[in-house]
């Protein structure tokens, strides 16, 4: 059978080379379009968490109307905020009992700069993060955003040489220069349809709301 085989031959045989390379084609555009639909639907998914931390923060940030004027968070606002979360999740028919599951509260306070009394200088006086876990089978979680309120607001004031602060003008804060607040959710990928990927080799969600101000 392989006496009059002829390797030239063998390799210059275009019988059949169509239907091999229709094949090959077709696995790449099957494959092109899970990796297009994974794609999509985490880019979707992540719109969805942005959304919810930005109601998030918008409740953080009515100091005046929800919370007395008080700017400080406090351990008891860090959870009634969780319930809340919870039940933005359930709305929105998003499964958030994961390990991994967590919110990241921040808010930063400033104070007058004593180096330069009589200005509008400011510095950070304060600054608090509450990580609360939004998965009922986990411990403490290791959620963080990719770069903290604070270290934020230095990088502007360092770039732009000025503080980064508001002063209160008539609002109910209690509190000389308006805090800013901002929420951030952590959560692993979900298992997505029509995926190529299993939901532990995707990235992690971490959506962050805008900076608030206090109102």
């Amino acid at each position: 059978m392989f006496k009059n085989m002829n390797v030239f031959n063998f390799f210059h045989d275009k019988r059949g080379s169509i239907t091999v390379e229709l094949c090959l084609v077709t696995l790449f555009f099957v494959l092109l379009f899970f990796i297009l639909s994974t794609t999509a639907q985490y880019i979707n998914t992540k719109g969805r968490f942005d959304s919810i931390a930005y109601s998030l923060s918008s409740v953080l940030r009515e100091r005046t109307v929800l919370y007395a004027g008080q700017p400080l968070l406090t351990e008891a606002q860090a959870d009634q905020l969780v319930r809340v979360a919870s039940e933005l999740f359930r709305d929105n028919h998003m499964d958030f009992n994961k390990p991994g599951a967590a919110l990241v509260l921040e808010s930063l306070y400033f104070e007058d700069d004593p180096q330069s009394p009589g200005t509008n200088q400011t510095q950070i006086q304060n600054a608090q993060t509450f990580v609360r876990p939004l998965s009922s089978a986990q411990g403490t979680p290791s959620c963080s955003p990719a770069e903290s309120l604070r270290a934020i607001v230095e990088r502007i004031e360092r770039t732009e040489k000025r503080s980064f602060s508001v002063k209160k003008k008539g609002r109910g804060i209690n509190h000389e220069w308006i805090p800013f607040y901002r929420v951030t959710i952590c959560m692993p990928p979900p298992d997505f349809n029509l995926s190529v990927f299993p939901s532990h080799f995707l990235p992690e969600i971490k959506s962050s709301s805008p900076m608030m101000l206090a109102r």
